[in-house]
């Protein structure tokens, strides 16, 4: 939903911008290729800066998933943990009670 806000925000700024840059471009006494030239130049300008803004929000999903495998992973380390920690007191506690069998 807010990306299509901002994209939306973002045609009609590109739209207000390119209007009245071609009716400044227009008004000067200077020749029209000049003026579709500039015109070309901002709305590429504004179409890259989409392209940013798409880039950006993919990189930011990216990380998010990112972090959520690293926490998975993380938990799943200290379960590791766990059952190891568990599995090496009970082949200490069998030892020491083959031990005192043995004696």
């Amino acid at each position: 939903m807010l990306k299509k806000i901002l994209l939306h925000l973002s045609d009609t700024w590109t739209f207000m911008i390119m209007s009245n840059a071609k009716r400044r471009v227009m008004s000067l006494k200077i020749p029209k290729c000049i003026g579709y030239v500039t015109l070309i130049l901002i709305a590429a300008v504004s179409i890259g800066s989409i392209f940013s803004y798409q880039q950006a929000n993919a990189l930011f999903q990216s990380s998010e998933k990112l972090k959520k495998i690293n926490s998975d992973q993380k938990n799943e380390l200290e379960e590791l943990q766990t059952q190891y920690k568990n599995l090496l007191d009970s082949t200490q506690k069998t030892r020491k009670n083959q031990a005192a069998g043995s004696d």
